[in-house]
């Protein structure tokens, strides 16, 4: 997968690997699961993912958040 947890949408540290994101996920190829540093740790796919929310309100661990784009999103506006 590429860009994976680069998109608006991210996994953080606190992510344990439960896999709650993966089945609240109604795009199969959005998450992946991972092994780092010995641990299970699901990314996100930031290609794929349609920023439905649907793993943030699914992960009781809060290992999802967003980046906020509201800075960048009014300087592309200016540059047109």
């Amino acid at each position: 997968m590429s860009e994976m947890n680069s998109g608006l949408v991210f996994t953080n540290e606190q992510c344990t690997g439960c896999n709650r994101c993966i089945s609240a996920c109604p795009v199969m190829q959005a998450n992946e699961s991972v092994l780092m540093d010995g641990k299970n740790k699901i990314l996100v796919n930031g290609d794929a993912c349609i920023h439905c929310g649907n793993c943030m309100d699914a992960c009781h661990h809060n290992a999802r958040e967003y980046k906020d784009d509201t800075e960048q999103f009014f300087e592309d506006l200016k540059r047109g």
